[in-house]
């Protein structure tokens, strides 16, 4: 996290880059296919996936948007609960087809899904590299003695 108190792409780290590029793509996938039957499809918002975007990227946003040090326990907590949770997605819309005995497995998710979870791992690892980056700053603070004060000419 730069020390700067503005909000402005340069007074990111990349860190906070990779967790608004993520942002980004998860938004995106909202209006991609989540459900694909071939002749219809849902996207994200009529899927209500809109509760897995709101779960995972809240956070990190409004750490970001404040110009605070994300605590990486809750951010991967709730990125890894929306992965979670969009994983069980995929799963859900998971059909067979077909008499008994010549079965067809057929996955009705669309793209939607897939590029959330890669959304998912990218808030993930950007957090990750916030906390690194965090840490590096918190020890040249440590490192970097305090300024000393000008002394006053005592030339009598």
């Amino acid at each position: 996290m730069s020390d700067e108190k503005t909000l402005s792409w340069s007074a990111l780290g990349t860190g906070e880059k990779i967790i608004f590029a993520s942002g980004c793509l998860a938004v995106l996938s909202m209006l991609m296919p989540w459900l694909d039957i071939g002749l219809a499809t849902r996207n994200g918002l009529t899927q209500s996936a809109w509760l897995i975007l709101l779960l995972g990227f809240t956070y990190p946003a409004i750490m970001m948007f404040k110009r605070q040090s994300i605590d990486i326990r809750i951010g991967i907590t709730l990125t890894v609960i929306a992965l979670i949770w969009c994983g069980s997605y995929i799963s859900g819309k998971t059909t067979t087809f077909g008499p008994p005995g010549d079965t067809i497995d057929a996955d009705l998710s669309g793209s939607g899904p897939g590029a959330f979870i890669l959304a998912c791992i990218g808030a993930m690892v950007g957090q990750g590299m916030c906390h690194k980056e965090d840490k590096a700053s918190e020890e040249q603070k440590i490192l970097t003695p305090p300024p000393v004060p000008p002394s006053e000419n005592t030339d009598g």
